[in-house]
């Protein structure tokens, strides 16, 4: 049985930032972006504990392709995504969202 995958406000804002950079930057690429995520979220809620925990119950998934990593944890029978950042960002930034 597949889990109900949310995102926070701010993981919200997070992905909005990503595709509006690739959108500007890399058009040639945004949609596969798009779709990247999309499966990535499909795999996060149909097996959440595929991927590792990285920090006091947050998992991290990485984005194929590209340099993203979702971060999130389990919330009753749903999967709450935390944050959408680029793998170089300071890692504190997610890491307060907890």
């Amino acid at each position: 049985m597949s889990r109900v995958v949310r995102l926070t406000k701010a993981a919200e804002e997070d992905l909005r930032e990503a595709r509006g950079w690739y959108r500007r930057e890399a058009p040639h690429v945004a949609s596969d972006f798009r779709r990247q995520v999309r499966e990535t979220h499909q795999r996060i809620g149909e097996n959440p504990w595929l991927y590792p925990d990285v920090h006091r119950g947050v998992r991290r998934a990485l984005v194929p392709r590209f340099p993203y990593a979702i971060f999130y944890h389990l919330r009753d029978e749903a999967v709450q995504v935390i944050a959408i950042t680029h793998q170089s960002r300071n890692p504190e930034i997610w890491k307060r969202r907890v």
